[in-house]
């Protein structure tokens, strides 16, 4: 189970360097913000899809008489809650600056 955690964090951290390349708001607080939102995302969506389906995989269509697995569903729970926490980061970030104060009319 430990080992899930770190592939979590790690999903969290490779969705927060992509989401750096996104027109964000720059500097320290930029970065900080991308790497809590993306990684608490990925912790929160593994955790969740761990405790909902405690057998860790999607079943795909398997060879007769062999039953494999297609993948880890927690891992995708990760990267999608990442991604998504991600993208409502960014969204709202974007509506605060462009709703932001206005320059005075001269």
């Amino acid at each position: 189970m430990s080992g899930d955690w770190y592939a979590w964090f790690a999903i969290g951290v490779a969705a927060s360097l992509g989401g750096m390349i996104w027109a964000f708001r720059r500097g320290v607080l930029g970065v900080v913000a991308n790497f809590a939102v993306g990684i608490g995302g990925a912790l929160l969506g593994g955790a969740l899809a761990h405790a909902a389906h405690p057998e860790h995989v999607l079943r795909g269509p398997a060879i007769p008489g062999i039953p494999a697995p297609a993948g880890p569903l927690n891992l995708f729970f990760a990267a999608m809650t990442a991604v998504v926490a991600l993208l409502v980061l960014h969204v709202a970030w974007g509506i605060r600056v462009w709703r932001g104060p206005q320059a005075p009319a001269r």
